[in-house]
């Protein structure tokens, strides 16, 4: 896993930009509420950068994943993906490699 701290939103559009074009890891946008993680996908999309190679998941849970035989999960973030999470603790429940925009310093009202 490899977190950036992101203070402003133009940080996190050139962070997000760089990853969309240069990995193929899960792509995990982090905060709380109201600090322009949606707004930040939407506008990836429409700017081309997160073109149709990507899939976008909004409400996920990583807590609900189902544990096979093995110890294994069968819901585990997918590469190609940009998922969106509120709460740090989640990330708990992910056991592949994967990338985190931390948006939680930014703040929207």
């Amino acid at each position: 896993m490899t977190t950036y701290k992101i203070e402003d939103y133009d940080e996190a559009k050139l962070k997000m930009e760089e990853l969309l074009t240069s990995e193929d890891y899960p792509i995990i946008l982090l905060g709380n509420g109201k600090n322009g993680k949606t707004h930040l996908v939407k506008e990836m999309q429409t700017l081309g950068v997160m073109n149709s190679n990507w899939t976008w998941n909004p409400e996920y849970f990583p807590e609900t994943c189902v544990l096979d035989d093995n110890g294994f999960s069968t819901h585990q973030p997918q590469p190609h993906y940009v998922y969106e999470l509120r709460d740090h603790d989640q990330l708990s429940y992910i056991n592949v490699p994967y990338s985190v925009i931390d948006m939680n310093p930014i703040h929207f009202d």
